[in-house]
């Protein structure tokens, strides 16, 4: 009976936890010394999605995919998203050369994650198209960015095809070590 008690306050506290975010070990993850603090979590973290994703990616697949579509996307000003984001401006990239732009969403998490995004309860990255609506309306905080279709525009089908064969990648258990920092 002691024994079941156990797993019960493990399975509620491991639950409190995915809603909370609060760690088994009593805290944010710093470090606590309550009794469970050896436990392993349930599943990954966003971070640890990331980082596998990371590896997942291939340059030949961003190629193929055609990720670079990205910055020859025109918004309503008539600029295309390379003029601006070429270099990350505004914490996103896109550029029209591959090598780069696969480098740095492959390196750099905050570039990765404008893109792809961590379902923790699901245990996998997904599109990440909020931040995409969000942006494409002008919604804060990105007012003052010129609008564009953010569902049907070539850089979203890029995505959505690489996005694809990434987790075919993944899937496959044939991904390159992490390459997020």
């Amino acid at each position: 009976m002691q024994h079941l008690r156990r797993v019960i306050s493990l399975s509620w506290l491991f639950a409190a936890a995915c809603i909370s975010g609060v760690t088994p070990d009593g805290g944010g993850g710093g470090g606590g010394h309550s009794p469970d603090a050896g436990v392993t979590p349930v599943g990954p973290t966003a971070d640890d999605l990331a980082r596998e994703w990371s590896g997942c990616m291939t340059l030949d697949h961003f190629q193929l995919a055609n990720m670079t579509a990205w910055g020859s996307l025109v918004a309503g000003t008539g600029q295309d998203c390379a003029s601006c984001h070429g270099t990350g401006f505004e914490g996103f990239f896109a550029d029209r050369d591959a090598t780069a732009m696969f480098h740095a969403i492959t390196t750099t998490k905050q570039f990765l994650l404008n893109y792809f995004s961590p379902d923790v309860a699901n245990h996998k990255m997904i599109v990440n198209q909020t931040i995409f609506q969000a942006v494409a309306s002008g919604q804060p905080p990105f007012q003052g960015h010129p609008t564009f279709n953010p569902t049907n525009n070539a850089g979203m089908t890029a995505l959505r095809s690489f996005y694809d064969v990434t987790s075919l990648q993944q899937q496959s258990h044939t991904c390159d070590p992490p390459r997020l920092q």
